[in-house]
């Protein structure tokens, strides 16, 4: 009796400071451990892991096979020295017992991604690494909760796998959080602060404006101007990206409907993110609010960036084959920064490249950019796309663009990006320009 008796305690003292699946121990026990580690007075690491995309792993090989990455990720966790914790869903801690060196924190992330083989699938996973040197960043155990979390969001962000906390990034994380609230309210009750602003794209080969890309603008009544660069990003992550979308296509397609009655015949792109491209529901919508604007699918062209292709690439050819059958245009965006190959290419049914303005802006001065940019051109028509070039700032880089055969050029020497009013007077005015 009194053995059984034990072993029911021993089962309850373990299962009050260990984590269910994992069976590391959990955030509770972890605290007082750090509360402990602090009164030590002595330097020590903190390092949160999480899964890079943990959603996506769930939402691509099911939630049972996401509790065996983590099961697995903790198991190999646990062999290494020092206590392991589990703290949030997909968020480990790690305390080493003794600082490890920047070549340690590395073999240590390379051990930790080795291909998970579940028995029915081989799951591919990449960690993110927050590091919280205590007590130069921290001082308690909630500093470290709140910290890790900000330091992982971070790395999550801006994809540094490896990230150091410090102060900047708390400051950016507060900003992200002020975004996230003002967004909301914007997209529930202040819908007048959000515009589009129009880039036409000039034709190299006649000399004509055929297309303009729609750009975002957000002037919140708080925050002031807020750049697309910022609040896309944590429209994504905090999903507001749907609405956002949905906000940008019906108003870029009432302003098509303008352009069309004022005789200005272009077609107007839309930036997608990876989300909008896997709704199922997007393709419909777009079609029965162009039927409603007596408007053709000429009318309207999409554009994404390739790494949002590759996160999913089987299902994102299918959706947009499917916007390909309808015969709109699809452009790769910021062509050459991401996962560029002959390969990956040949399998996309996307009929553009856009080459990333990095590689534009200087172009009359850099001969490597002019390497770069000929070779882009001369791979895209070898599989029958066009070139649109990005960044196009002066009359030197028109010419040559021209001269190696790149159908489209936007930039600001052709024009800034600018409201639909200001687009239709800028093009009535330039109807005649001779750009070359």
């Amino acid at each position: 009796m009194q053995t059984n008796i034990q072993s029911r305690e021993q089962d309850i003292i373990f299962q009050a400071r260990h984590d269910i699946l994992t069976s590391l121990y959990n955030r509770h026990y972890v605290e007082t451990f750090l509360n402990n580690k602090f009164s030590e007075d002595a330097p020590f690491l903190a390092l949160g892991i999480n899964i890079f995309g943990f959603r996506g792993v769930n939402d691509i090989f099911g939630y049972h096979n996401g509790d065996l990455c983590l099961k697995e990720l903790a198991l190999r966790l646990s062999k290494f020295e020092g206590v392991a914790a589990r703290l949030t869903g997909g968020e480990l801690l790690w305390l080493p017992e003794s600082l490890p060196t920047t070549e340690f924190i590395h073999s240590l992330k390379s051990a930790l991604e080795a291909p998970i083989d579940t028995g029915g699938v081989v799951i591919n996973i990449k960690v993110a690494m927050g590091l919280i040197y205590c007590p130069k960043d921290a001082t308690t155990p909630e500093e470290v909760f709140k910290r890790l979390n900000i330091v992982l969001d971070e790395a999550q962000i801006t994809r540094q796998f490896v990230l150091p906390f410090n102060s900047e990034l708390e400051e950016r994380y507060s900003r992200r959080l002020s975004i996230i609230t003002e967004l909301k309210n914007t997209l529930e009750h202040a819908r007048e602060e959000l515009s589009l602003n129009y880039q036409p794209k000039l034709d190299l080969k006649n000399g004509k404006v055929t297309h303009v890309e729609a750009l975002i603008r957000w002037t919140n009544a708080r925050l002031g101007f807020v750049s697309p660069e910022d609040f896309i990003a944590v429209a994504e992550q905090a999903g507001f990206i749907e609405s956002i979308t949905s906000w940008v296509i019906n108003k870029a397609i009432d302003d098509a409907a303008r352009f069309k009655e004022v005789n200005i015949d272009v077609s107007v792109a839309i930036n997608l993110s990876a989300k909008d491209i896997m709704n199922p529901a997007l393709l419909p919508k777009v079609l029965a609010l162009l039927k409603a604007k007596n408007l053709h699918a000429e009318c309207l062209s999409f554009e994404i960036t390739e790494g949002d292709l590759v996160r999913d690439h089987d299902k994102a050819v299918t959706h947009l084959k499917a916007f390909r059958n309808e015969g709109f245009e699809i452009a790769i965006d910021d062509f050459g920064t991401g996962y560029s190959s002959m390969a990956y290419l040949q399998n996309l049914p996307v009929n553009t490249l856009k080459v990333d303005k990095s590689f534009v802006l200087k172009l009359h001065q850099q001969d490597g950019d002019q390497k770069i940019v000929k070779t882009v051109i001369s791979l895209a028509h070898s599989f029958d796309m066009n070139v649109v070039a990005e960044g196009v700032e002066n009359l030197e880089a028109l010419k040559l663009l021209a001269d190696w055969g790149c159908e489209l050029a936007q930039g600001y020497y052709i024009c800034k990006p600018t409201t639909a009013d200001n687009l239709i007077t800028w093009f009535n005015d330039n109807r005649n320009t001779k750009w070359l």
